[in-house]
């Protein structure tokens, strides 16, 4: 990802899956440093879901437009360029 939305952008719609919010306060002490077990949890159980819960995006009776009709993306999503490589065009070839 580039981290820069062009102008209109509509989709991807970005959330935070927020693990402070959605697992317990025990089990996130016990997972908050385990980086690697941290990114499988989007595909694991959440001790209290919210907007984010792998099963029922994937399983539930709702659709995802139901599900996120009316949802914002998160606060935190960055869609300017933070780099000074912004763009995807390719560098001139060197002349031979």
């Amino acid at each position: 990802m580039s981290g820069v939305a062009p102008v209109g952008k509509r989709w991807p719609l970005v959330f935070s899956a927020a693990f402070s919010q959605t697992l317990s306060p025990a089990r996130w002490a016990a997972l908050r440093w385990r980086f690697f077990r941290l990114h499988f949890q989007y595909m694991c159980a959440f001790d209290r879901p919210g907007d984010y819960d792998y099963f029922r995006i994937t399983a539930g009776a709702m659709t995802l437009r139901a599900r996120y009709q009316g949802r914002r993306a998160s606060t935190s999503r960055i869609e300017r360029s933070v780099s000074k490589y912004a763009s995807v065009r390719a560098a001139a070839e060197p002349k031979a």
